[in-house]
């Protein structure tokens, strides 16, 4: 089976951020009734999340409903609410996902701003040891027109993150590496949970 991976671009108290809808128009329009459409992200770290009767609402779940409207099977739907950024989105959807239910044909899907890093994380992340063989493909959607000033400001982030995350796959070789680095030094997932605080045109835009 093959499987349509949606990563999330933020959402509302009440629902999502066009350029999120847009990814998940997206997955409905590939969707041929046969795929494993698996909405990633649990919420961003960079603000506090909504909630809903004090719970957290995920933006997986929240997609998942979204595209469930939408006519696809329940039975298909993958809800990975686990990740809190771009590579928590690969390395969850590989771990808890795609490897036990063996699916091997992805086609990871988001907006134009967020496809640069997400390829290269993406890439690398399932060419890790031990692998099995994994055919990657990738839908970029539009941006959208909601904002102008805050596409601009996360393209600049991008650029920014992936120099960063460059570093980080020149010292990970394997998954066991990748996954150890994970929980003991980023920001968004080791035991100090230091989250880097972004400016309102920033904040906003997740």
């Amino acid at each position: 089976m093959k499987a349509l991976v949606v990563l999330s671009g933020g959402i509302t108290q009440d629902g999502l951020l066009e350029w999120t809808k847009n990814r998940c128009d997206k997955a409905v329009e590939l969707y041929t009734g046969n795929e494993l459409i698996i909405t990633s992200s649990a919420y961003t770290p960079h603000k506090p999340p909504f909630l809903n009767d004090g719970n957290p609402i995920t933006e997986a779940r929240q997609m998942a409903d979204y595209i469930l409207s939408k006519g696809v099977k329940p039975e298909h739907m993958r809800i990975e609410a686990f990740s809190l950024d771009t590579l928590g989105n690969a390395i969850f959807t590989r771990q808890l996902i795609t490897e036990p239910e063996q699916v091997h044909d992805l086609t990871i899907i988001t907006s134009s701003f967020h496809m640069p890093r997400s390829k290269l994380i993406f890439d690398y992340v399932f060419s890790l040891q031990p692998v099995g063989k994994y055919n990657l493909q990738y839908v970029e959607v539009s941006d959208g027109e909601q904002n102008q000033k805050a596409i601009k400001a996360r393209s600049v982030k991008e650029q920014e993150r992936i120099e960063r995350f460059k570093k980080t796959m020149a010292i990970n070789q394997d998954l066991k590496s990748l996954i150890t680095w994970l929980f003991t030094i980023h920001n968004a997932y080791n035991y100090d949970l230091i989250y880097e605080k972004y400016d309102k045109i920033l904040e906003d835009s997740y």
